[in-house]
């Protein structure tokens, strides 16, 4: 009975004891979706992630795993890595800047033979360096003791390497090969004295680009990108904090010379639990975060699982 009671009280003693603002929340250990540097103030994220897949959710949402596809005599498995950058900077009490570099480190896909059929398979290695590089900015459109709302706005530049480029033996580009311009929604609601919800919406319009490879062109546009996320955050304490993020993609059909490619669209769910740990330094602060994502379901898409690890500087 005793253990029990102090399980209660210390349940409650995070539920009701500690006591944050919305601001507070926003700036915790695991930021709020519309969190801002102070004016004249910026922030510096290093994000790195770790992603791999053995299989794919098909057209029908079905998992088959590229082992089915090859009929066993293989069983590949495709990983990556990457370093996202980030830099913020708030022009004044409405409105900042922002841009983001991606820089690839891996793509592989090792084919794991079948004894006796290594000479028919050949591991592949994707390209590494610049992906694509986005321009953004935001505005605050309202702010008060309980919510915080903004609109958000990027223009993707194709500085990545373009799939054109890439050769039969390669696979995959660190760039899509075309521009892209996306706008969108944040919010923050205080839920409880410690806990935020924090919601997301954006809309991506792919736009043309001409290919060209071993004389033949083409013109190709991507399907356009519906993007949706959510979060709960738990601020247990000043410097620690628990979150579990939800996240959904969705891509239109894409087009080659003007025609639609039937089935090219996709999909994908996911879920992510996060830990934050936020360091102060004076006026600095450090926020230390971590993270498992786990694809729950998709169409056309490779079911991807990994790890993010990520540190925000806050000037």
């Amino acid at each position: 009975m005793k253990k029990t009671q102090i399980v209660l009280l210390s349940v409650l003693s995070l539920t009701i004891g500690f006591s944050q603002t919305i601001d507070d929340l926003i700036k915790g250990p695991i930021t709020g979706f519309t969190y801002v540097p102070a004016v004249g103030k910026f922030d510096i994220s290093a994000d790195l992630v770790f992603l791999s897949t053995n299989s794919i959710f098909d057209e029908d949402g079905k998992e088959q795993t590229f082992n089915d596809l090859l009929e066993g005599l293989a069983d590949p498995e495709m990983s990556m890595s990457a370093l996202y950058l980030t830099g913020e900077y708030s022009v004044n009490q409405n409105m900042g800047i922002s841009i983001s570099v991606p820089l690839i480190n891996k793509q592989e896909m090792k084919m794991n033979p079948a004894a006796g059929y290594e000479e028919y398979f050949t591991n592949l290695s994707g390209e590494t360096g610049l992906g694509d590089v986005t321009v953004g900015g935001w505005y605050q459109l309202s702010k008060n003791q309980n919510s915080s709302m903004m609109v958000v706005g990027g223009y993707t530049l194709a500085t990545g390497s373009s799939p054109e480029d890439v050769g039969d033996s390669n696979l995959s580009s660190t760039g899509s090969g075309h521009t892209s311009i996306g706008a969108g929604v944040s919010a923050d609601f205080m839920m409880a004295p410690n806990i935020l919800a924090s919601f997301g919406g954006g809309y991506t319009i792919n736009q043309e680009a001409a290919f060209s490879s071993d004389g033949y062109s083409w013109d190709e546009k991507a399907g356009n990108e519906i993007k949706l996320s959510g979060r709960i955050s738990l601020m247990a304490s000043q410097q620690f904090s628990l979150g579990l993020d939800f996240d959904y993609f969705s891509e239109g059909e894409s087009e080659i010379d003007g025609e639609t490619i039937d089935d090219s669209n996709s999909n994908f769910m996911a879920i992510t639990p996060m830990v934050g740990y936020q360091i102060l330094t004076g006026t600095t602060s450090v926020n230390i975060s971590g993270g498992y994502f786990l694809n729950l379901s998709g169409t056309n898409y490779p079911k991807m699982n990994g790890m993010a690890i990520g540190a925000t500087i806050f000037f």
